[in-house]
Parts: structure tokens; C-alpha cells; sequence
């Protein structure tokens, strides 16, 4: 008769965790695999949002230094119909 309980091997990886089920020791894996995903993707999603505030605060300097050298063009026109 085929019980419905399985049993899984307890064995020992020799990385200083006890004996465990080769179900737990992948469980394990897995949740550090993943881990380092979400550090992964969480990484490349703050280097994007630096980046692109980086990006917008750049195009506001370039917005401001057009309209100062726009400002002294007009001002340099002024003078020299004076």
C-alpha cells in the first residue's frame, strides 16, 4: 500500500546544516536564489530612478543655462540699438 505521506532522504550537504530532507535543503536554495533576485532587481530599479533623476535634473540645468544665454542675447541686442 502506497502511503500519502512521502518521505523524503534526510541526507547532509557537509556545509554545517544538520541533516535535512533533500525537500528542505532545495526549499533553501530556492528562498536564496530568490533572494538575490529581488536584490538584483532592486538594485537596477534604484539605479534607473538615480538615473533618471539625474536626467531630469540635468534637463532642468540645460532649460535654465538656454534661457540665461537667451536673456543676455536680447539684453546685448538692446545695447547695441542704443
Amino acid at each position: 500500500r502506497v502511503s500519502m505521506n512521502k518521505k523524503y532522504l534526510k541526507v547532509d550537504l557537509g556545509n554545517g546544516c544538520e541533516k535535512f530532507s533533500l525537500k528542505t535543503h532545495l526549499n533553501n536554495i530556492w528562498k536564496s536564489v530568490h533572494s538575490i533576485e529581488n536584490d538584483i532587481e532592486y538594485g537596477v530599479f534604484d539605479k534607473l530612478h538615480l538615473s533618471d533623476s539625474s536626467l531630469s535634473r540635468l534637463q532642468s540645468e540645460v532649460i535654465d543655462t538656454y534661457r540665461i544665454i537667451s536673456i543676455k542675447k536680447r539684453l546685448t541686442k538692446r545695447k547695441i540699438r542704443k
